[in-house]
Parts: structure tokens; C-alpha cells; sequence
């Protein structure tokens, strides 16, 4: 898998609030055949067994593309619910903030199929609160565009472009390679398909979501629909050509080329912290520790801060960005690592 890392040059003077960097600062373009930690497959069944197995050799790199597929298995989940379908998800590793997001994309277009593209942020509960901005191809026929802001008392913003015409349904879209873009910018959510500008929607009118995100490919089949396939539909194939990321040029760093440093590692010590961490109480404290240091801060997804004692001073750091923009206003330095054999507090 081949990873761009574009080298700039910082840039100093003033900008406008929608201004980009010059040059993406992360491209994927998916070359070759080794696997980079930037990406994770997702090895289950999604919303407790309403929808197919997400399984991790659905997913592929094929002819320089990341493939997602789906298989006619028979399989069985951890309470034994057989699914005879399997489909494939891929998230990032690292988050990502405000930007221009550009995938060029190849989608089937069978109409119970889920081939989507997300911007995702997974907080504390992810049935009760989380964060989209999306595309969602031709699952109905058409394309729905997707942005759900911050859901309270069951509140679900999702905005849907259902058929501004009839370029937007299924045999304009499938089967053939279209760009999509999301412009994700602090006061707006701008859609564009092939360079075209579809919906924009404006934070002073709608609840948008304002975390950092993870990029989501997924390809699966809702579990009440996955008769309506036969083998002759196969392969079902969402392929994914290219990715990239341009920030906006919001300060002096925001235009630095995402190193691999910054991408962090997922090893089984961290999967196994993430898991515990999930799995604590809320409204409360909790000591923990590692022997590794730890640089992939999604296993703290579920905490609201964390907090180390170093160089005789409290830091900390939160999944949640205004939570940490109070922490650095109170003097608090937000840590991007925590080194071995450190002591760390989780406050969920």
C-alpha cells in the first residue's frame, strides 16, 4: 500500500476561514500489497446481529485499489445467529480534522447494498451519540448524502439528497469510477460529485458535527434484504481508488505532511487497554497502565479525559475537541503520547 506523505512549507499569514492548504498533506492511493497500520478491518457483526458480518478477508488490496466485497458465507456470530452473507469495513486509524476529503470511487449499485463513505466520529455510546457526514450509494436507488450532528433525547439530524435528478440515480452511478468530495469546514458541510457542488449545509441552521473523524469505507447488506441477491449478482464489488486529506490552513503546523509517527500503532496490548477501557463505569475514575507507549488515542474513544502526571505536572488529553480546547485555555498541555511503563487516570 503505497502512502503519500506531501512534504509543504508552513505558511504564516492570515487566512479566510474556508482557506486549504496548497497541496493534500495525506494521500492513499492503495498501491501494492503490504497493509499499512493506517487502516483497520472490522471483525463484527454490526448493530447486535441486524446486518451481515463485517469480516476482515472481505477486504483487500487488488490492481492498486482497496476492494470491498461481498461473499455468500454461511457463518455464525458469537451467539449463533447464522448469517449467510459476509461484507467488508475499513476504518482509519488516525483522525482527521477540518478539510477537503476525495475519494475516487467505484460503487455496484444494487440496490439493497450499503456502499458507503463516511467521515465518523464513535463517541462515548455509539447508539446514542456519534457523528457522520457522508455518502451513502444507491442503496434506495439514488444517492443520499448524510450528516448527523450530536444526538440528544434521541435526536437524529440526518440530511438526504434523495433525486436532485436523474444523474444521481443508479446506472449513472454504478460501475464506473466518480469522484466525491466533502469539504468539512467549521461553519458548513459542502457534497460534491465529479466536481460538482450538490448540498451545502450551514452550521447556524442545522447541529453539524465538530469533532476530529475517521474515514469509513463499508460495503454490506442489511440482513432482511440479503435474499434479494443470487450469485449471478456477484461479484459485489466497492472499490476505492485514491484518498486524500487537505486541511484547512487554520495555523503555522496545519499544512505539515502527516508522518507516520502521527498514524500510531495498533498492538494487541492496545486492543486489549481499549477493550477494558470500554468496559468501565461511567461517572467515574479508574488507574491504568501500560508497558508500551501508547500513540493511537482512538482505544480512548469511550473516556471523556485522560490524565498523566509528567515532568511534575497534570496533562491530559480527550477525544472530545472542546473539551480540549478548555484544558489549553486552563493551561492544560494536551499530550499526543503516553510514554511505557506510565501511570494514566481515565475519567469516563
Amino acid at each position: 500500500m503505497k502512502i503519500i506523505f506531501v512534504l509543504l512549507i508552513s505558511l504564516s499569514f492570515l487566512y479566510s476561514a474556508d482557506e486549504l492548504c496548497s497541496e493534500p498533506t495525506f494521500e492513499d492511493e492503495f498501491d501494492g500489497e503490504e497493509w499499512s497500520d493506517m487502516w483497520v478491518k472490522t471483525n463484527s457483526v454490526s448493530f447486535d446481529g441486524s446486518a451481515s458480518l463485517l469480516y476482515p478477508n472481505n477486504v483487500n488490496l487488488l490492481d492498486d485499489e482497496l476492494v470491498l466485497n461481498l461473499e455468500f458465507i454461511g457463518t455464525t456470530d458469537s451467539s449463533g445467529t447464522l448469517f449467510r452473507s459476509t461484507s467488508g469495513e475499513v476504518k482509519s486509524s488516525m483522525e482527521f480534522g477540518y478539510g477537503r476529503y476525495e475519494f475516487r470511487i467505484w460503487a455496484t449499485g444494487i440496490e439493497p447494498m450499503t456502499e458507503t463513505v463516511l467521515l465518523l466520529w464513535d463517541g462515548d455510546n455509539y447508539a446514542k451519540h456519534h457523528e457522520i457526514i457522508g455518502f451513502d450509494l444507491l442503496e434506495k436507488g439514488y444517492m443520499t448524502l448524510m450528516a448527523t450532528g450530536v444526538m440528544e433525547d434521541d435526536e437524529v439530524n440526518t440530511f438526504h439528497n434523495t433525486k436532485l435528478d436523474q444523474n444521481f440515480e443508479g446506472e449513472k452511478i454504478s460501475l464506473k469510477y466518480h469522484l466525491y468530495q466533502i469539504d468539512y469546514f467549521p461553519e458548513k458541510v459542502i457534497w460534491y460529485y465529479d466536481n460538482e457542488a450538490i448540498r451545502q449545509e450551514l452550521a447556524s441552521a442545522k447541529t453539524l458535527p465538530d469533532q476530529k473523524m475517521r474515514v469509513v469505507f463499508r460495503n454490506w447488506l442489511v440482513e432482511d434484504l440479503q435474499y434479494s441477491l443470487t450469485n449471478d449478482d456477484l461479484p459485489v464489488e466497492f472499490k476505492i481508488d485514491y484518498f486524500k486529506f487537505t486541511p484547512l490552513n487554520e495555523d503555522e503546523d496545519s499544512c505539515s505532511a502527516i508522518e507516520d509517527s502521527d498514524i500510531g500503532t495498533v498492538t494487541n496490548q492496545t486492543n486489549e487497554l481499549q477493550t477494558k477501557i470500554e468496559g468501565l463505569e461511567f461517572n467515574k475514575n479508574f488507574l491504568l497502565g501500560a508497558s508500551e507507549k501508547i500513540d493511537n488515542f482512538s482505544i480512548f474513544k469511550s473516556a471523556r479525559v485522560v490524565w498523566i502526571f509528567s515532568d511534575e505536572k497534570w496533562k491530559a488529553y480527550s477525544p472530545y475537541r472542546k473539551i480540549r480546547e478548555t484544558l489549553e485555555a486552563n493551561g492544560i498541555e494536551v499530550i499526543e503520547e503516553i510514554p511505557a511503563y506510565s501511570g494514566f487516570w481515565i475519567q469516563k
